[in-house]
């Protein structure tokens, strides 16, 4: 009850701030891609180099990034990973099959490039559906009005 009280809340906020909606659904789509960015650590930080770099609103910029926040974070680049293993036809990155010391130590070597094409190509992919639907969502909520 109080979690979508607060979502309620956060939505009133995004949609009362004053710029057209376009803008609002690009900044959350930068912040979006940010997400799923493959520098892990550094989204909040890119969030604000981006909102200043590009002229647009933090807040929102930063509200995308916080898609990939502690909770989503494994499936955010697990799925990411897996991603990129089938657009590689990489079978053998995707998961662990056997947890000896060599196979460990192997490991990061052949999820590289899986994890920096799964993060690239899915964060595209996702900021550009977040831009659709939130544009539409504030136009329909801002017609309303």
């Amino acid at each position: 009850m109080i979690f979508r009280e607060a979502i309620k809340t956060r939505f009133r906020r995004v949609v009362s701030i004053d710029e057209p909606p376009h803008r609002i659904s690009l900044a959350f789509a930068i912040g979006v891609l940010i997400a799923f960015s493959p520098t892990i650590g550094l989204h909040t930080i890119s969030a604000i180099a981006a909102a200043w770099l590009f002229k647009m609103n933090r807040a929102v910029v930063i509200a995308g990034s916080l898609v990939s926040n502690p909770w989503t974070i494994v499936f955010v680049y697990g799925f990411s990973i897996c991603f990129g293993s089938f657009i590689l036809q990489n079978e053998n990155s995707c998961f662990i099959t056997s947890l000896g010391k060599n196979e460990l130590m192997a490991y990061p070597k052949t999820m590289l490039m899986p994890y920096l094409t799964g993060t690239i190509l899915l964060g595209i992919i996702v900021a550009f559906i977040s831009y659709f639907l939130l544009y539409v969502i504030l136009v329909m909520y801002k017609g309303k009005k």
